[in-house]
């Protein structure tokens, strides 16, 4: 009797016990990050109740607080919607080993097939990448131009050369040949990376003739430092394609000609149904690893399409988009 007075005493006072959450969001502040969420959160909710965590990029407590967050909402799984995500529930993985029993999925993230290592930690994911053999092969149908030699700049020192060599061997397949260009190798501390980046983005390498430049998804070499002087002038300078897998880039600058990027909604489908076969199907997060991304948007350059004289095949458009 005395445990139903308490009981009732307590929920006069507005008392109400913690509830476990079945997915926690970790994700920071951001328009896009945040519109994706959304996205997912309309997938999710008829089946889940979801909370989200979500910081700013330089709260150097963002780790900690996350922790906190995950001790207070108890989620059955996490998503993890970009690369510091990633790393903290990895720092938290191998410091609290009782969260192991705590699935993840990530995406929004770069370079994730190297980040995550799904044999050591409970954590699945969707590359947010677009391959450069979807980028290159994808602009070769849309403009049915010849394709022989394709120039990428990428730096070694940022474990992305597994990337490039994917891509290399993909795109054998197809009789193209990856040129890649490690600017590691070719600059020291104190080199100034926009004369290195600029006399690299040529027309002529290594004595082939190059028809197409995949612009690699590299914040280090992409900072606008660099961007100015050495991307974008030469993408307007030089009569080839600058072929690009962020969309921003297409549509805010004179620069990429052609692109393909993720597309959102039917990447929160994907995210969502790896999460739904850990929680329903009982999959484990080592059995099904990173994935590509499988659904993708492109668009064009009008401009720098008129530049440089190529003509999409019209029944091939379909949803591109153009922007002029």
């Amino acid at each position: 009797m005395t445990r139903w007075i308490l009981i009732f005493i307590l929920g006069l006072a507005g008392f109400r016990p913690a509830l476990a959450r079945d997915i926690l969001i970790a994700r920071r502040s951001h328009d896009i990050v945040e519109q994706f969420a959304d996205s997912l959160q309309k997938k999710l909710s008829k089946n889940y109740s979801l909370s989200q965590f979500i910081y700013e990029q330089d709260n150097s407590k963002a780790e900690q607080e996350l922790y906190e967050s995950i001790l207070k909402e108890k989620p059955k799984a996490m998503l993890l919607l970009d690369n510091k995500a990633v790393s903290m529930a990895k720092h938290l993985y191998d410091s609290h080993p009782e969260l192991m029993q705590t699935p993840s999925v990530a995406t929004l993230g770069l370079n994730l097939k190297n980040l995550i290592d799904s044999q050591k930690y409970p954590m699945a994911g969707v590359a947010y990448e677009v391959s450069g053999f979807s980028l290159v092969t994808q602009y070769r149908y849309l403009f049915e131009q010849p394709v022989d030699n394709v120039l990428v700049l990428y730096r070694s020192k940022n474990s992305l050369q597994s990337l490039i060599e994917d891509a290399r061997k993909q795109l054998e397949r197809e009789r193209i040949s990856l040129i890649a260009v490690d600017i590691d190798k070719l600059s020291s501390a104190g080199t100034d990376l926009t004369d290195v980046i600029s006399s690299q983005l040529k027309e002529d390498h290594q004595g082939k003739a190059i028809q197409a430049v995949w612009v690699f998804s590299d914040n280090g070499l992409l900072k606008p430092e660099f961007f100015k002087q050495a991307w974008e002038l030469k993408a307007q300078k030089l009569p080839i394609p600058f072929l690009c897998t962020i969309e921003e880039l297409l549509k805010q600058f004179q620069f990429c000609t052609f692109a393909v990027y993720p597309n959102h909604e039917d990447l929160a489908v994907q995210t969502s149904d790896m999460l739904r076969s850990i929680l329903e199907d009982g999959i484990k997060p080592s059995e099904l690893g990173v994935e590509y991304v499988i659904s993708n948007k492109t668009a064009i350059k009008q401009g720098l399409m008129d530049q440089l004289h190529l003509r999409p095949i019209a029944e091939r458009l379909n949803q591109t988009q153009v922007f002029p």
